[in-house]
């Protein structure tokens, strides 16, 4: 997201966003390094978006999702 011009205006646009990741397993976000975040999932994913981008010092980034799924 761009940046807002405060933080209720960030929580007011994040309600109009879907996560990248609906599962039932906790603690699925595991790293956030850079780019990259690492995922684990062991149980049910019910929605997953592998594409995301960020801005960085004016120039767009890919995010890098690693997701290590096994099936329940």
């Amino acid at each position: 997201m761009e940046v807002q011009p405060s933080d209720e205006a960030v929580l007011e646009k994040s309600k109009k966003m879907e996560p990248f990741l609906v599962t039932k397993s906790g603690n699925a976000v595991r790293e956030v390094s850079g780019d990259k975040v690492k995922l684990k999932a062991n149980n049910t994913i019910y929605k997953f978006h592998g594409v995301s981008i960020f801005k960085l010092n004016g120039e767009i980034q890919m995010v890098r999702f690693e997701l290590d799924a096994t099936v329940p």
